[in-house]
């Protein structure tokens, strides 16, 4: 497997997590119209860094086998739960932190092997 290309499918993973960071910040905005609650500077700018991260992750998906995205899209649990808490400042409950702890060990289980 290429390193470089699994590098930057979990950058594309990270890249579509700030995206969601984007457009939930938008939707907690009040607009002044139905039109400008779609047609924004932070839902357009979520939608282009989306176009880039699907750019990315068809690029690295020639090199990385798709069984293998399939476990480094999962890591898009564990940013959006720092995201959740840095960022907007909630809670982590015991639940999210197992459901988190349970697909990081799935990733080890799955690299070990290799």
């Amino acid at each position: 497997m290429n390193k470089t290309a699994i590098g930057l499918y979990l950058f594309s993973v990270f890249t579509a997590a700030c995206s969601q960071v984007l457009l939930r910040h938008s939707a907690k905005m009040t607009h002044a119209s139905g039109f400008r609650e779609y047609w924004n500077g932070w839902v357009i700018g979520a939608y282009f860094l989306l176009l880039c991260c699907t750019l990315m992750t068809i690029w690295a998906l020639r090199s990385v086998p798709l069984n293998t995205a399939g476990i480094l899209e999962s890591t898009m649990a564990l940013y959006i739960l720092l995201f959740d808490r840095f960022l907007f400042r909630e809670r982590i409950t015991r639940m999210k932190m197992f459901g988190n702890l349970l697909i990081v060990c799935g990733i080890f289980v799955y690299f070990s092997n290799f």
